[in-house]
């Protein structure tokens, strides 16, 4: 009880007061919560799912789920206690076009995620590591679960639910300095999640320690809509590397964005030392560092002139958001083409200043991909992200994970070969003492092996500054 009333002070301070925010798009009744942290089971760890896991409970007048999400069901049967939900700042991080570097409501008509965003945008107090201000192509890349990771940074709830496509989970954890697990793609329960592709979209848990997300993480990989918390994945933390073989891929090769090393030069330097330093520790520690064994370069994934990331996913949206808008009872739009026809009807609600394009939306709609070359396009990505890639690498020289810079495009490494992902903290930038991180990769279905390292990464760095609400 005392728990959920500390969160909740911190939510009532910082979400829509204070700091503002905007972390939180719903919050449930204070009196419930406490009653549910009264009763039995004890575990009654609070979470909140991100908003595009819609909840039968959140109905609107003019849209709502026929079906509740299998996510909620299965983190309250496991006895986690649900605060509410994380703000949404982009629909399955794929229709943000923020200039100013804030995060935005979603582009995706608000009643269609099964309840109304109340937050706005999603003020992260951050930008990228290296840069003095946000510029367009860095703030499009802190991605869908923003509200996710910044609500456990800031001390909302101790541990939130995220979904990733290309980077949602990777991304704004490295940049709120907490961890996160990107679970391999098709083995959590994903049911009644508003997706964005076919194959790759996932979940995973944001917590400031690793321990809380190895204990979401294995109630996720139950898949079971009654989950237990007698199947987690405390039983491989660890405070030393003994026996494991760490690859770091050149800093150079895996360049972080143009306009950070714009804005200061001497970040990518900054990176290099942290990779450094890290691999010593890892050797204090009794682990073996491979540096650096390289990973097919992210400028590879082309198929006739064209990025295979982003063929595939314009072409995939079409399909997945009209399939999830037939899901629900009396939306307000039916198709992606619709949905652009309501923002161009509706620009004050949903196309903010700042906010005025729908060029995602646009490419997607305009797709030329036919629907039965998607699974050769994915395969092809596949072969050479996976295959003939990260996964060749890691087999070959018998590594256990490869680390990788979070602001660098390995994202679209773990994303085509559809491997598990991690991110743990790396350093703070001088140029504005903000967070970055590292982020690991491994084989599918690893998710124990990437617990290990995490933890034993945490003894490496385990010190976390307390963010500056002020």
């Amino acid at each position: 009880v005392q728990n959920i009333e500390a969160y909740l002070g911190q939510i009532r301070r910082h979400n829509t007061s204070g700091a503002k925010l905007n972390l939180i798009v719903s919050l449930r009744d204070r009196e419930e919560l406490l009653d549910e942290a009264r009763a039995p089971p004890e575990f009654g760890l609070p979470t909140t799912p991100k908003h595009n896991a819609a909840a039968i409970d959140a109905v609107r007048e003019d849209s709502y789920v026929r079906n509740c999400c299998a996510l909620p069901i299965q983190l309250i049967s496991a006895g986690m206690i649900l605060m509410g939900k994380s703000n949404l700042s982009a629909t399955a991080s794929f229709f943000q076009r923020s200039l100013s570097g804030e995060m935005i409501t979603n582009k995706i008509p608000e009643a269609t995620l099964g309840g109304p965003l109340l937050a706005g945008k999603v003020n992260h107090r951050t930008f990228p590591a290296g840069l003095k201000k946000a510029r367009r192509s860095a703030a499009r890349s802190y991605c869908s679960s923003t509200g996710s990771a910044h609500g456990a940074a800031a001390g909302f709830i101790p541990i939130a639910i995220g979904t990733e496509t290309c980077g949602s989970l990777i991304t704004p954890a490295g940049r709120a300095r907490v961890y996160t697990l990107k679970i391999t793609p098709g083995a959590a329960n994903t049911d009644g999640i508003c997706k964005i592709t076919i194959a790759w979209d996932t979940i995973g848990a944001f917590a400031k320690t690793i321990h809380e997300v190895a204990v979401v993480t294995g109630l996720l990989l139950q898949k079971d809509k009654t989950a237990t918390v007698d199947s987690t994945l405390t039983n491989y933390l660890r405070k030393d590397f003994t026996g494991l073989r760490i690859d770091f891929v050149g800093p150079d090769l895996w360049a972080i964005e143009d306009d950070t090393k714009e804005a200061d030069p001497s970040f990518p330097g900054e990176i290099k030392a942290q990779f450094e330093l890290a691999m010593k520790g890892i050797r204090d520690l009794g682990g073996q560092v491979v540096y650096p064994v390289e990973i097919p370069a992210y400028k590879t994934f082309f198929h006739r002139g064209e990025p295979l990331l982003g063929s595939i996913t314009n072409a995939e949206v079409k399909i997945c958001l009209n399939e999830y808008f037939q899901s629900l009872e009396n939306s307000t739009v039916k198709t992606l083409d619709e949905v652009i026809a309501f923002n161009k009807q509706n620009p004050d609600m949903e196309l903010p200043p700042g906010n005025t394009g729908q060029e995602d939306l646009i490419a997607a709609a305009e797709s030329t991909v036919k629907p039965d070359d998607l699974p050769s396009l994915r395969d092809l990505f596949y072969s050479k992200a996976g295959k003939d890639g990260a996964e060749k690498t890691i087999r070959q020289h018998n590594l256990d994970v490869v680390v990788a810079p979070v602001d660098s495009p390995a994202q679209s490494v773990s994303t085509g070969s559809m491997t598990p992902a991690a991110t743990v903290p790396l350093g703070y930038a001088k140029i504005n003492g903000h967070p970055f991180g590292a982020q690991l990769l491994g084989l599918p279905n690893t998710e124990p092996k990437l617990i290990e390292v995490m933890s034993a990464w945490e003894a490496i760095f385990p010190s976390r500054g307390t963010p500056d609400l002020s």
